[in-house]
């Protein structure tokens, strides 16, 4: 059925995995997609991926012009396993009439080195609380589950000890700025009713080790010590004059704050949660004392928000939108369909657009966080982030109106070994662990998850306790080198 010639005329397209991705591999669960021949009836089709070191095929059927075949983890691991930092090419080819055989172009799949390493929280609006699952895992569980109230911002240490949520209350995170209580607790159980008191703040950051979060009011920093929720010190810049501080994220080594500075848009739609004219800025900080706010990203056609350090401190990825697109949901940072991927030196410089990673323009590509570790000696980084582009034909946001996209959390890597080409991102991978019928944003990385009992890691994760009832860490039941 498949002795012919090749011909692309007329053929399959595939339409996932995408074009010139980097596969995790500890990622297992992968269906590819791909738009059969027309008119729509039974068909056989082979899938091959292929390169020098050798081939492996799939043979299917699909009597539809999407088809989906779901890859058996075994087999995707062993591909993988193979690959490692190396190419595999895809194709989709359809039995043909003995002369010729409708193939697909050919894609480009790169397998990571080595596994990806670490947990992730994630705010669904499913539940309006917190998800978390150790990286690899199939399904995440949820976490902070109140349906009497809403938990979008949240913070996780880098270790992963500990966590700090805003809790909006029972009207949602639009009651406005200021009627909002931060929450604090160790992440092996945080109960609902975890520390808490009434404090004037948007947002909130942990440092690395989990011991202060700060929080900002829109003209001041605040830091508190996240066991006792003890005012520790404030700081209100000078520079500031009628711009206002959001979204903040703490250096690896404790020693900055990056943030976004633009001026707060109090419309009822995105009720005060939103900056326009802003900037990606820097604030050091020593010894429970804040420095001297830094530009390093200024505002001018672009403005740019929700800055996240690399784990080595290195480097900073952010989002960016026009200043004059007047397409979005809203203005400003809030929802902003047209926000793309970009990446600086946290000392500054090059600004490199991540056009593989963002999924193209009026994506919503949103709220990215760096993966905590890195590999290839630090050249290979991984940023996870929200977008509401179409995932194959699973989920196709195109084709709907703006307001009912539903974002769904995507995975890239960042090889600063091509750096000279101007893009140094790979094109991104679905996180296979969520639902498509849920929106999922923020995807916070951590070194470990903690855990007391196997019920808290949840299917396919156990927790590994250096002794009885003592806190221990969330571990992958299938250990990927």
């Amino acid at each position: 059925m498949f002795g012919g010639q090749e011909v692309t005329a007329g053929g399959p397209r595939v339409v996932y995995p995408l074009d010139g991705a980097m596969h995790p591999a500890n990622i297992l669960d992968l269906a590819i997609q791909w738009q059969g021949l027309s008119p729509p009836q039974a068909r056989i089709y082979r899938l091959r991926l292929k390169n020098a070191r050798g081939m492996m095929d799939f043979y299917t059927s699909c009597s539809a012009v999407e088809c989906i075949y779901q890859v058996l983890p075994k087999d995707w691991q062993a591909v993988g396993d193979a690959n490692r930092d190396s190419d595999v090419s895809l194709t989709v080819a359809a039995a043909g009439d003995g002369a010729t055989v409708p193939t697909s172009p050919a894609i480009q799949i790169h397998f990571t080195p080595t596994s990806v390493a670490g947990g992730l929280y994630y705010w669904s609006t499913a539940k309006s609380g917190i998800y978390r699952l150790t990286f690899g895992q199939s399904k995440a569980v949820p976490f902070i589950d109140d349906p009497a109230s809403c938990h979008g911002c949240h913070s996780v240490s880098r270790n992963g000890k500990q966590i700090a949520w805003v809790d909006y209350g029972s009207m949602g995170p639009f009651r406005g700025p200021g009627m909002t209580s931060i929450r604090s607790a160790p992440t092996d159980a945080p109960p609902p009713t975890a520390a808490t008191t009434r404090i004037n703040g948007t947002g909130v950051a942990l440092n690395p080790d989990g011991t202060r979060f700060v929080v900002t009011t829109g003209t001041s920093l605040a830091l508190y010590d996240s066991i006792t929720l003890a005012a520790v010190s404030t700081m209100t810049p000078g520079s500031l004059g009628t711009k206002s501080m959001m979204f903040l994220e703490w250096s690896p080594d404790g020693q900055n704050i990056a943030l976004t500075v633009g001026t707060r848009l109090t419309t009822t739609q995105n009720g005060g949660f939103a900056l326009a004219d802003s900037d990606i800025a820097i604030v050091p900080f020593n010894n429970g004392q804040f420095g001297a706010l830094r530009t390093l990203v200024a505002a001018g056609q672009d403005f740019h928000y929700y800055p996240t350090w690399s784990p080595d401190g290195k480097w900073i990825a952010f989002i960016s939108a026009s200043a004059s697109d007047t397409t979005t949901l809203g203005p400003g940072t809030y929802d902003n369909n047209m926000g793309r991927l970009r990446l600086i030196a946290a000392s500054g410089g090059t600004i490199h657009d991540l056009q593989r990673a963002s999924l193209g323009l009026g994506t919503n590509t949103s709220w990215p966080k760096f993966a905590p570790f890195s590999q290839l000696g630090g050249d290979l980084l991984f940023v996870g982030f929200s977008s509401k582009g179409d995932y194959g034909f699973s989920l196709k946001n195109s084709t709907v109106a703006v307001g009912m996209r539903r974002a769904q959390l995507w995975f890239a890597a960042i090889d600063l070994r091509r750096l000279s080409s101007g893009d140094p991102s790979w094109a991104p991978l679905w996180l296979p662990f969520q639902e498509v019928d849920q929106s999922n944003h923020i995807p916070l990385w951590t070194e470990v998850i903690g855990c007391l009992s196997d019920a808290d890691c949840g299917p396919g994760s156990v927790c590994s306790r250096p002794a009885a009832n003592q806190p221990g860490q969330c571990h992958n039941t299938i250990v990927i080198p």
